[in-house]
């Protein structure tokens, strides 16, 4: 991916999101932080106390329906960037959180995903919950997974929502600095290896991680070998959606299961050769099963949602 190519796609989504701003807050100012930096290098962003202002409700909506959208992602689960107008957690928010409310989620049923098969779940296979910012519990971890959409019924799908980033999502454990606490315990060059004297080849392992204790059952890669370059060092995200999706009670379950990545198709990072793309990729080709993970565009999403005219409002102001 070219740098000049993100930085335009980021530009001319900048624009999009101004202009907005101007139409949908122009007697709003008292929302928004000031700036001087020039708007095609900066997204519009909420101050704190409006933060929940960037997520999109029913023009005309009751205060109680306001409330349920609004507060569908709780305040201690939104991301830290979810003020800003590229939020995608708030995008998310937006889309899933008014279907949710408006009991309209079966819209999504039989969206297809890139590959064929169902994006989100079958026709007819009603959900028989859907959880916006779902923890999974059964992994190991000290920050649990959280999963931006997760449904379940006949088919259980970890939905991962990007929009501007430049990628899926990679271990934090080789970006420690010197200065991290963890640092001389957790550490990792970046390779599947014995190193700072652990005992076991990840860094996460040896905190009771439980990654690679369920990673064997779906997919090529070997636990018992080194690995120069971890496998799930950049594709970490999509790895534990996957686990999210197929884990049941600390067994593999995968019939029935998926994880489902949600993309910006303009976005250059998801496009052949992106950095999004290329570990989406080194994901689908080690699962022994591909049907298990899947990738649909948010317009591909979005064209389906235009079919019904009592979602207008929320189609047009996306």
């Amino acid at each position: 991916m070219s740098n000049t190519g993100r930085r335009d796609y980021l530009a001319d989504l900048n624009r999009q999101l101004w202009q907005y701003r101007k139409r949908v807050f122009s007697d709003a100012d008292h929302f928004f932080e000031r700036t001087s930096v020039e708007q095609a290098r900066r997204p519009p962003v909420f101050v704190r106390a409006h933060e929940e202002e960037n997520v999109i409700v029913r023009p005309g909506a009751s205060p109680e329906e306001i409330k349920k959208v609004q507060s569908m992602i709780a305040v201690s689960a939104r991301h830290r960037w979810f003020s800003s107008m590229l939020s995608s957690q708030a995008f998310a928010q937006s889309v899933f959180a008014n279907l949710l409310c408006l009991g309209k989620l079966d819209t999504l049923a039989g969206v297809r995903a890139d590959e064929g098969g169902a994006a989100f779940f079958e026709a007819g296979h009603v959900p028989g919950k859907a959880i916006l910012e779902y923890e999974a519990t059964y992994l190991g971890e000290k920050r649990k997974t959280s999963v931006d959409l997760f449904i379940q019924g006949i088919s259980r799908a970890a939905v991962e929502c990007k929009l501007s980033e430049a990628g899926v999502g990679s271990c934090s454990r080789p970006r420690l600095r010197p200065a991290d606490p963890t640092f001389e315990r957790e550490h990792c060059d970046g390779s599947y290896t014995y190193q700072r004297g652990r005992t076991e080849r990840c860094s996460l392992t040896s905190i009771r991680v439980r990654y690679w204790e369920y990673i064997p059952e779906l997919f090529d890669w070997r636990p018992d070998v080194d690995h120069p370059h971890c496998p799930i060092r950049y594709t970490y995200q999509l790895v534990r959606n996957v686990l999210a999706a197929c884990v049941r009670n600390e067994v593999v379950v995968p019939n029935g299961a998926h994880a489902l990545l949600v993309y910006d198709r303009r976005n250059p990072a998801f496009q052949p050769g992106g950095d999004g793309m290329v570990a989406y990729g080194q994901v689908s080709h080690a699962l022994r099963d591909r049907s298990l993970l899947r990738r649909c565009s948010w317009q591909r999403i979005l064209a389906r949602l235009q079919q019904d005219d009592s979602l207008n409002w929320l189609t047009d102001a996306i």
